[in-house]
């Protein structure tokens, strides 16, 4: 599996360790989840919709995390603005 792993990382030279970590920890998780049967080459399709709603929520957790997280940032710029005004008044 590390090997596996590896050549994924090594693939997409693009992505940061961090970035390459979460993608290898989230493949390892839906492929524990959602395949079962290792008696074909193939997936059956019901793993095969299984690691498309794996997909699925992931992304959606991963967009409805950006948006908050763009939320608390914008929060604290403005603050950080507003103690800088306040600090040009004193």
């Amino acid at each position: 599996m590390r090997l596996a792993r590896l050549r994924v990382c090594s693939a997409r030279p693009r992505l940061t360790p961090c970035c390459c970590s979460t993608y290898n920890k989230l493949v390892e998780r839906c492929f524990k989840y959602c395949i079962k049967d290792f008696r074909n080459n193939t997936m059956s399709s019901k793993e095969s919709q299984c690691v498309s709603r794996f997909g699925e929520k992931y992304l959606r957790y991963a967009q409805r995390t950006s948006v908050r997280f763009a939320e608390h940032q914008q929060r604290m710029q403005a603050k950080m603005q507003e103690d800088l005004m306040q600090q040009n008044v004193s």
